[in-house]
């Protein structure tokens, strides 16, 4: 914590951190002066003597944050990820989501030693997708933030998972439409749908986030990795999601951008829609079959499985 003599020479100076044998770390946070910041996972009300907060614009350009927000973005939704060897469904993440209405990606790769680079130069070819070098450990709020302030200039709203994860709007795939939005894409009629069900037409304008229960995925049986791909090769889930994961409107995040994986604070008056699981869920492929030689391998970052968790989907 600096010196209080120091506080009027330090506001709007860029803060990095430096750590023995790995340098600096990637940093696109600025010395702000004192304020108040809400916790982003209990109602409790953090004080803070002084606060890290985000440059919104670190090229140094002047933005008018009115014209910002009023201006329609190049694409209704995004994505953004921080991949870690996870070539394996990779292309089926990217393929799934375009076909919901997914139109740009982010991809931050932390480290990979799979063929990821060989499913990405394929990928790249067919949609599109931006590629990040991100080699820091433990860092993928910062990343994540890093992806909101890239975002913001050509992206309404931006969906934050893994890749792993995928979105199922169940009601709009199978029906639910509406004349009005017949030309639009699964993802954008979902997003216009329910937050005017909920909040009508009026207060849709002020939804910031939106949440989905997440749901982890069993290995399901199978001794094999499933040719058919991970959402149709799994098909055993736990009972009761574990978490949520947040679709955003980028510029209704808090200038700030802190955020706890995947979920950001939001800007006052502005709203958060949880959605029931017959709406939309997450579908988390997260304990999968991996094979290796004679050996086989579940994938479940240590987690131990119990058979009376799981149920059949």
């Amino acid at each position: 914590m600096p010196h209080p003599s120091l506080y009027k020479s330090l506001i709007g100076k860029k803060i990095s951190i430096k750590l023995p044998k790995m340098g600096s770390l990637p940093s696109i946070v600025y010395f702000e002066s004192s304020m108040t910041m809400k916790s982003l996972i209990h109602e409790d009300i953090l004080q803070y003597s002084n606060h890290i907060m985000v440059n919104p614009n670190p090229s140094g350009t002047i933005i008018n944050k009115q014209d910002l927000n009023s201006t329609k973005k190049k694409y209704f939704i995004c994505a953004c990820s921080m991949i870690q060897n996870q070539a394996r469904f990779l292309k089926e993440w990217i393929m799934y989501h375009s076909y919901l209405g997914i139109e740009r990606w982010y991809l931050y790769d932390n480290n990979s030693v799979d063929e990821f680079e060989e499913v990405l130069n394929e990928s790249l070819l067919q949609f599109n997708v931006t590629h990040h070098i991100w080699p820091w450990r433990n860092v993928e709020e910062t990343s994540m933030s890093h992806c909101a302030l890239r975002a913001q200039h050509e992206c309404e709203w931006v969906m934050f998972t893994h890749v792993d994860e995928f979105l199922y709007p169940i009601n709009y795939i199978y029906g639910n439409k509406k004349v009005m939005y017949n030309n639009y894409s699964i993802l954008e009629r979902f997003i216009k749908m329910e937050t005017e069900r909920v909040w009508g037409a009026k207060g849709a304008n002020h939804v910031a986030e939106i949440r989905l229960r997440c749901f982890d995925y069993g290995p399901s049986g199978l001794t094999q990795p499933p040719e058919e791909g991970v959402m149709v090769g799994y098909t055993c889930r736990m009972k009761t999601p574990k978490r949520h994961k947040s679709i955003v409107r980028v510029d209704a995040l808090s200038d700030s951008l802190l955020n706890v994986v995947h979920h950001f604070s939001i800007k006052p008056k502005f709203r958060t829609l949880t959605l029931h699981q017959n709406i939309a869920v997450i579908n988390h492929y997260k304990y999968q079959v991996i094979a290796k030689t004679l050996n086989m391998k579940i994938y479940g970052f240590g987690t131990k499985l119990q058979s009376s968790s799981f149920s059949n989907n």
